[in-house]
C-alpha cells in the first residue's frame, strides 16, 4: 500500500516536471526572439542582472511561476501580461504550447513580422491582446479554432488581406478590435453583432444592413456628436448660400416690378 502510494506520488511529481519543463522551454524560447531594449520594470528576482522585463526568465528553472508578468494556476502558466514593455523582435510560435494559457497580453510594444499561426492551439484562451505593434501579415485562420475566445484586439498593426471568415466561429466573442490596420473586403456579419467592436481605419465594407464598423458605448456617442456637428455644418453653409440667392432673387424681382411700375407711369 505504501508502495503504491509513493508511485502515485512519484508519478505526479514527474507528470508535473514533465510540464513545467515544456513550459519553461516553450516561454525561453519567445525570450530568446524577443529584445527587451527599454529596461523599463523593476522588481528582477536575479539581482546580478541590469533591466529587461524578461531577466528572470531562465531555462534552467523548474517553474516558470516564479518569473515576472506571468500567471500560474497548479503549475499550469495561464497569463503572460508584458504590455508596454518596450519589447521588440518577433513572437515564436512555441508559444503555441501553452495550452493552458488564458489570457496572452503584449499590447503597447514593438514586435514585428508575422503573428504566429500556432496560437490557434491555445484553445482556453479567452484574451489575446496585440493591439498597437508592428504585426504584419494576415490573420490566421487558425484563430477560428480559439472557442473560448471572449477579447480579440489588433488594432494599430500592419495587418493586411481580409478578415478570416473563420472568426465566425467565435461565439464567446464580446470585444473585437481590428482598427487601423491595412485589411480589406467584407466583415462576416457574425462579428458585426459583437458587443463592442471597431473596424474603423481600413479599407473593410461596413455598411452591410446598415450596421457600423463601430459599436461600443463610447465610439458611439462620439460617431453621434461628429454626425451633429457634419449636421450643423451642413446647415450653415446652406444658410451661408442660400440665404443670400433667396434676398438677391426677392431685390431681383422687386427691381423688375418697380421698372415695370415706373413704365406704366
Amino acid at each position: 500500500m505504501k508502495l503504491l502510494a509513493f508511485m502515485l506520488v512519484l508519478s505526479g511529481f514527474l507528470q508535473s516536471s514533465i510540464a513545467s519543463e515544456f513550459q519553461v522551454q516553450a516561454l525561453y524560447d519567445m525570450k530568446m526572439q524577443l529584445n527587451d531594449t527599454y529596461g523599463v520594470l523593476k522588481g528582477w528576482k536575479d539581482n546580478q542582472s541590469h533591466g529587461g522585463a524578461l531577466n528572470d526568465w531562465k531555462d534552467n528553472q523548474m517553474s516558470p511561476c516564479y518569473w515576472d508578468h506571468i500567471i500560474c494556476h497548479y503549475s499550469k502558466v495561464i497569463a503572460i501580461i508584458l504590455n508596454s514593455s518596450g519589447l521588440t523582435g518577433v513572437l515564436s510560435p512555441s508559444i503555441g504550447k501553452l495550452e493552458t494559457l488564458q489570457q496572452l497580453s503584449l499590447e503597447g510594444n514593438y514586435i514585428y513580422g508575422e503573428i504566429p499561426l500556432e496560437l490557434g492551439n491555445l484553445s482556453n484562451l479567452e484574451i489575446l491582446s496585440l493591439g498597437t505593434n508592428d504585426f504584419s501579415g494576415s490573420i490566421p485562420d487558425s484563430f477560428g479554432h480559439l472557442r473560448k475566445l471572449q477579447k480579440l484586439d489588433l488594432r494599430r498593426n500592419r495587418l493586411s488581406g481580409k478578415v478570416p471568415n473563420t472568426l465566425s466561429d467565435l461565439q464567446s466573442l464580446n470585444y473585437i478590435n481590428l482598427a487601423d490596420n491595412n485589411l480589406y473586403g467584407d466583415i462576416p456579419v457574425q462579428l458585426l453583432q459583437v458587443a463592442q467592436h471597431d473596424f474603423t481605419g481600413n479599407n473593410l465594407n461596413c455598411d452591410q444592413q446598415s450596421i457600423p464598423c463601430v459599436k461600443d458605448t463610447m465610439n458611439a456617442t462620439l460617431l453621434r456628436v461628429r454626425e451633429k456637428e457634419k449636421g450643423t455644418k451642413r446647415k450653415l453653409w446652406v444658410m451661408a448660400v442660400v440665404v443670400p440667392l433667396v434676398a438677391a432673387l426677392i431685390c431681383f424681382i422687386f427691381l423688375l416690378w418697380m421698372d415695370d411700375k415706373t413704365q406704366e407711369r
